[in-house]
């Protein structure tokens, strides 16, 4: 049996899964293109999603970024900034100590700012 994934993962209702999670009654779609993906469990082959109308442009770097952007997205509760910024006391300078930020809302590819890049992931901090 073949072992390696072209496409380990597929998007359920917008969310992204790997193919150990799919089943066949699942409607899955690309996460690089948006087009349908078919799930194929035989004998031949590991389970793998392929898609559904040949498509040379979807790269595996895409996928597995947009997961690890979700997986840090679920995670990511609050933030400890170790700020290594020197501060000036009077005529003393002093390292500034870490902060524990809570986050009060984060998006995944904001696109509202006003520069050149949309970051994977935005934070606003409380």
């Amino acid at each position: 049996m073949k072992e390696t994934l072209k496409n380990p993962f597929g998007l359920i209702n917008g969310a992204l899964y790997h193919v150990k999670d799919i089943s066949k009654q699942c409607d899955v779609y690309c996460p690089e293109c948006g087009n349908k993906l078919i799930l194929k469990d035989g004998d031949i082959m590991v389970k793998h999603l392929s898609h559904s109308i040949k498509r040379d442009n979807c790269i595996n770097e895409s996928i597995i970024h947009k997961y690890i952007k979700q997986y840090l997205y679920e995670k990511i509760v609050s933030l400890i900034i170790k700020n290594h910024k020197v501060i000036f006391e009077g005529n003393k300078l002093k390292l500034a100590k870490e902060e524990l930020l809570n986050i009060k809302e984060k998006y995944i590819e904001y696109r509202n700012l006003d520069i050149n890049y949309i970051p994977d992931i935005f934070l606003v901090l409380e």
